[in-house]
């Protein structure tokens, strides 16, 4: 009964009715469910399941983003989730190791901006500087280097193209932060010997990114890089 005649809880008049809802590629049924009960669409995960698996619809999901009706039953939210968004929206996946140089070609292939627009981002410290990232020195070298998370976004119809760079600029912040906790005995040590700061830090990281796309070896050329800032020496890397 909860398929066909869903109860829900009255819905106050001023609120929206519709729900926003974000998808990701490759998402499957269980993660759906998971992201719709989080936006309050779905109340009896185990029920949703079920219901999927009889019509046969667990992977035939699609990704995108959706506007998905409070009052929807879970037939119905089923139903767009196998038709697809109504709204389209576009992808932009980043590698790792790309310089911005890199990711200002690719935004200008994905049509998301222009070279000449990204460059003036990159090359411009406020944005970084309104979202707390210390900038020691605005020496003409692109702000940005270093700060744009590797990874596939999603873009809404409309949506700022500085949005974008800030969603880039908050997924490196956390994945740093991260990193920090995971090795924090590592990481006090080089902050108390070396003074490194975040973007020395990602200096060094892209040095060894450059170097190697093996990831064990990427340890190797970070300990030589240390170890020859021990002893005084030029780094003498091709990246550098």
């Amino acid at each position: 009964s909860y398929i066909n005649d869903p109860v829900y809880p009255e819905v106050d008049p001023e609120r929206h009715l519709q729900q926003k809802v974000v998808i990701p590629k490759g998402t499957d049924l269980t993660m759906a469910i998971e992201i719709l009960r989080t936006e309050d669409l779905v109340k009896m995960p185990l029920y949703f399941k079920l219901h999927a698996m009889l019509r046969e619809s667990e992977t035939r999901i699609r990704s995108g983003v959706y506007y998905l009706d409070l009052s929807f039953s879970p037939a119905q939210i089923l139903d767009r989730l196998i038709s697809g968004p109504k709204v389209p929206y576009m992808t932009v996946t980043i590698p790792e190791g790309s310089t911005f140089w890199d990711i200002a070609r690719l935004m200008e292939k994905a049509q998301i901006a222009t070279k000449d627009e990204f460059l003036r981002i990159a090359l411009d410290c406020s944005l970084l500087k309104e979202m707390k990232v210390k900038i020691d020195q605005e020496d003409g070298l692109a702000c940005m280097e270093g700060y744009l998370f590797p990874e596939t976004y999603y873009l809404e119809p409309g949506q700022e193209f500085l949005d974008l760079i800030r969603t880039m600029v908050r997924q490196t912040k956390k994945e740093l932060q991260a990193m920090k906790k995971k090795n924090m005995a590592k990481y006090a040590k080089i902050v108390e010997k070396y003074h490194f700061n975040d973007r020395q830090l990602l200096t060094i990281a892209s040095l060894a990114e450059s170097e190697t796309t093996i990831a064990y070896e990427k340890k190797l050329i970070a300990s030589v890089i240390y170890n020859r800032l021990d002893k005084g020496m030029p780094l003498q890397l091709d990246p550098t």
